[in-house]
């Protein structure tokens, strides 16, 4: 029972995502973290997903306004927006990666690959558009 409420979670947060058209993040387990963890490192895994989750919208909205800037489609939300930055030719190679990096998906741990750092690639791509 306990896999398929989280399927249904999971298609809950897609319908949102779908209807609304902005970024939903679901953090399982955060709600019953203080059991498995000290106070202070859930505070810790907390304020690191909130800020992965605030660098990449950031950075989206920084890739709609540039992509907008010059005529082109941005996009539906800001995960689009750095989908389509990503692919645009002439874009500087550095500017690319992060935002191929913005658009990587964490793994079943939520975490991400040696080297990607959201919030520095989210701060390359803003100050380098």
């Amino acid at each position: 029972a306990e896999r398929e409420n989280y399927r249904e979670i999971r298609r809950l947060v897609a319908a949102y995502h779908r209807e609304y058209g902005d970024d939903v993040t679901f953090i399982p387990g955060a709600y019953f973290a203080n059991a498995y963890n000290t106070r202070d490192q859930v505070d810790r895994d907390l304020h690191e997903g909130r800020a992965r989750v605030c660098a990449r919208r950031a950075a989206g909205w920084a890739a709609r306004d540039y992509l907008a800037g010059r005529g082109l489609p941005s996009g539906r939300d800001a995960y689009a927006a750095l989908k389509i930055l990503a692919g645009l030719p002439g874009l500087a190679p550095d500017l690319r990666q992060a935002a191929v990096d913005l658009t990587r998906t964490v793994g079943p741990d939520f975490s991400l690959p040696d080297g990607v750092d959201l919030i520095q690639a989210a701060a390359k791509l803003i100050g380098g558009l």
